[in-house]
């Protein structure tokens, strides 16, 4: 049973995904939605680290201080939401890296 068709995910009160729901669950790009996705049925999703505050948020991407994939640039520039695939909108400086290359977040092939 799905409950909507097209699912976002935010961080910090900033959509980092949106896609249709199916397609999210099966293959999130941005390592919160493939965080939160592992976490399921979990008491916390597998990102190392507290959570950034939004009264004085990091620089850049919001996630950067947990996530696995971070890279220098990721502390420059708040990453845009730009399409990946038709349909699938990810604000992530990796994934949508990957996405020009043909693999995904993590370097694994759609």
């Amino acid at each position: 049973m799905r409950i909507a068709r097209r699912a976002l995910v935010l961080l910090l009160g900033r959509i980092v995904e949106s896609a249709d729901s199916a397609v999210l669950a099966a293959g999130a790009r941005h390592p919160y939605s493939r965080a939160l996705i592992a976490a399921a049925g979990l008491a916390r999703p597998a990102l190392h680290g507290d959570p950034p505050s939004p009264l004085r948020p990091p620089t850049g991407c919001a996630l950067r201080l947990r996530c696995p994939l971070a890279h220098d640039g990721c502390a420059q520039v708040p990453p845009t939401l730009d399409p990946v695939a038709p349909g699938h909108r990810v604000a992530c400086h990796v994934a949508q890296d990957e996405a020009q290359d043909g693999t995904q977040a993590g370097g694994k092939a759609p």
